[in-house]
């Protein structure tokens, strides 16, 4: 009767382990299906921090804000405009940076997102909202941002209100992969670089896209 007993629960473990196993390699084939690729985009999406930074000369904050308080006078006297919703894209919680963008960076934004929008359309597929998912920082917010991402630069162009970044890896507000609107927006981004209105390095660690708006 023992060894029955132990037998019965031997078969038990096995299923159990089994069935764990072929659950989790599942869950794996799941995951794998739904990652993208961004197809040459470390090529066509190169340009160094150094290009950005030279491209933040012409912004209209001359200096970086200190503390998020020094945001105030420069909405005030409209060299921030915050940044909201439109066509063909969203925002996302920034928890290091804030909401706002010079004027020409914004309408940057806006042409971008009415030609994604566009390009879906033409390719008669429902159109799922790139994420802005980081814009202005502050000196406060960039040295946070350094303490957790050793990627991170504190003298980052991010401070000037030109440079925003765009997530790769999810679209619209369920914030999933999608490998259409990504094959979609590539093309896009390529299209607005080669007008030379902006300077774009693809962040493959942080899964976005850096963009500085010439101004």
């Amino acid at each position: 009767m023992k060894k029955v007993f132990i037998l019965l629960m031997l078969s038990v473990g096995f299923i159990f382990v089994f069935a764990k196993k072929n659950y989790l390699n599942r869950s794996f084939k799941f995951t794998m299906t739904k990652s993208v690729n961004c197809k040459n985009c470390e090529i066509n999406f190169n340009e160094r921090n150094s290009i950005h930074i030279l491209a933040t000369k012409k912004s209209s904050l001359h200096s970086p804000i200190k503390k998020e308080i020094g945001i105030r006078k420069f909405l005030k006297n409209k060299s921030l405009i915050q940044l909201k919703e439109g066509q063909g894209y969203i925002i996302d919680k920034m928890p290091y940076s804030y909401p706002y963008l010079t004027a020409k960076t914004i309408s940057f934004i806006d042409e971008l997102g009415m030609e994604f929008k566009t390009a879906c359309e033409l390719s008669h597929l429902p159109c799922r909202p790139f994420i802005i998912t980081s814009a202005l920082r502050t000196k406060e917010t960039a040295n946070k941002l350094k303490q957790i991402n050793s990627n991170a630069k504190t003298e980052s162009t991010h401070l000037y209100g030109c440079t925003f970044d765009i997530a790769w890896s999810r679209f619209g507000h369920g914030n999933n992969p999608d490998q259409e609107m990504l094959d979609i927006l590539i093309p896009c981004l390529k299209n607005m670089q080669n007008k030379r209105k902006c300077r774009i390095k693809f962040e493959r660690n942080q899964a976005c896209f850096h963009i500085t708006a010439l101004q």
